[in-house]
């Protein structure tokens, strides 16, 4: 929060009180305030960098929530959370094997709750197929320690079920609908994003999506 707004909220927990923008009287408001940050405001106060009066004014009951790599064991079930929220909003029924939970939790997670987030939304978007990808991309930047991954290497599948090797143009048409499938997630569900992203026409975007039965309707965010 910029110093020159500070004293603005400092004065409206003080009093209570805020003035419509434009307007010349004040309201009065009954509110309660939740204040959550992820710097060190005491430091910042002392440096000048966070007015002095408004960190004392918020730290009324302060509350520390340790990083996730902290709790490890609130992991499984955010995992589970997430999965169940992307499940329905896809209208998916993905499920996540023990042994990747296991691996998860042994990242350090710099990007906290959000990472975990946005990985089992990609994760059920993908119907599954991007855990190896994904922990490759963990792999690679080192952000973990002991972080065994028997997916990052899998080879690719070409042959289905019954062991009969698939055709070229039905491994494709595999390809293309994960793509399209994680780039309406990506988008939630904005078509003229996905065009621009792709270079591609939106009429040739929604053949796309019908082609393989995608509704970009479902991937809106509510």
């Amino acid at each position: 929060m910029p110093l020159n707004i500070q004293p603005k909220l400092l004065r409206f927990l003080e009093t209570g009180e805020v003035r419509r923008l434009g307007g010349n009287q004040f309201h009065s408001l009954d509110v309660r305030v939740i204040a959550a940050t992820n710097k060190n405001l005491f430091e910042m106060s002392k440096k000048g960098m966070f007015r002095e009066d408004l960190y004392y004014r918020l730290n009324i009951m302060p509350m520390r929530i340790p990083p996730l790599r902290e709790r490890p064991e609130d992991i499984e079930p955010l995992i589970m959370f997430f999965l169940n929220i992307y499940n329905k909003k896809f209208d998916m029924n993905v499920s996540i094997p023990k042994k990747y939970i296991e691996m998860l939790k042994k990242y350090s997670w710099p990007g906290n709750v959000r990472e975990l987030k946005n990985i089992v939304q990609r994760y059920t978007i993908t119907n599954g197929k991007s855990m190896a990808s994904t922990f490759k991309y963990l792999c690679e930047d080192n952000k973990c320690e002991n972080f065994v991954d028997d997916a990052c290497d899998k080879p690719v599948k070409i042959k289905d079920e019954n062991g009969k090797v698939i055709s070229f143009n039905s491994y494709m048409d595999f390809h293309e609908a994960e793509y399209l499938r994680e780039l309406l997630g990506i988008t939630n569900g904005n078509v003229s994003m996905m065009a621009a992203h792709t270079g591609m026409h939106i009429s040739g975007i929604y053949r796309k999506l019908n082609k393989y039965g995608l509704m970009a309707k479902k991937y809106n965010q509510s």
